[in-house]
């Protein structure tokens, strides 16, 4: 199969490897990480929310984007943040890999977002869209429908994932991820989006998207310094080949 340069999405999500994990807590006895569970969040527009984010910031048209996702430092964590309760982490679109402890890591070492609010960690997820390529293209009528199949095929069909997992401050919250899988939503891409989305050509206002992927949403950290950490690979199904494999690392997170 050949992957299309949607696929390049699954680069926010996808995450792999063997980093040592660091433990750096202000607080001698913290109250120990929690992912909130299905019962107790609407995970299902959480997930909307962090693709219509992802897709609706202009990264501009120089050689240097700027968006969250293609900043290796962390710098840019906040930029656009859609929720006043909720800040959305993201995986990475960059091979830059900073030069720290961790091996074949992205890690962030710059962002540092408000006190008092819950923290959505997107651990693998993907997408289909109505102007989608090919196998990501979400078609809502016709002999070719497939709103209920296209990303949920990702998790169990012609590809699945392996390896997920998520620490925050040393403490293994892997068991506790959520999968979501969504009904349709839409979504407004910027003119200069990340995923390459010719809005010349196309109309880029209000796509219908489905998407599937695992969460957690973390409840509210304390101020100080916290390592966030998780990982995760899609592969081919038929053969077991990865399709992508990274690690992601918010080292530190300072939380003020």
């Amino acid at each position: 199969m050949r992957v299309t340069t949607d696929l390049i999405i699954i680069l926010a999500i996808a995450s792999l490897g063997d980093a040592r994990k660091h433990l750096r807590r202000l607080d001698p006895d913290p109250v120990p990480p929690r992912v909130i569970p299905a019962e107790d969040a609407d995970y299902e527009e959480l997930s909307a929310e962090f693709w219509r984010w992802l897709y609706g910031i202009d990264i501009g048209k120089g050689k240097n984007p700027k968006h969250p996702g293609v900043d290796a430092k962390g710098t840019l964590c906040n930029m656009d943040q859609p929720l006043d309760d909720v800040w959305i982490a993201i995986g990475a679109f960059t091979s830059e890999v900073a030069v720290n402890d961790y091996t074949n890591t992205i890690v962030r070492e710059k962002c540092k977002i408000d006190y008092g609010k819950k923290l959505l960690i997107p651990i693998v997820n993907a997408d289909c869209q109505t102007i989608g390529n090919e196998p990501f293209k979400l078609y809502l009528q016709g002999e070719n429908e497939n709103v209920e199949t296209c990303a949920n095929n990702l998790f169990g069909g012609w590809a699945d994932v392996k390896d997920l997992s998520l620490t925050i401050d040393g403490v293994d919250l892997s068991d506790d991820l959520v999968f979501v899988s969504t009904d349709l939503y839409t979504v407004d891409f910027a003119d200069n989006n990340l995923s390459g989305k010719d809005c010349d050509t196309l109309d880029c206002e209000d796509v219908y998207s489905v998407s599937a992927g695992w969460y957690a949403l973390v409840d509210t950290l304390p101020k100080g310094e916290h390592v966030i950490h998780f990982t995760g690979t899609f592969y081919l199904t038929d053969s077991g080949e990865n399709i992508f494999a990274l690690d992601v690392a918010y080292d530190p997170l300072i939380i003020r």
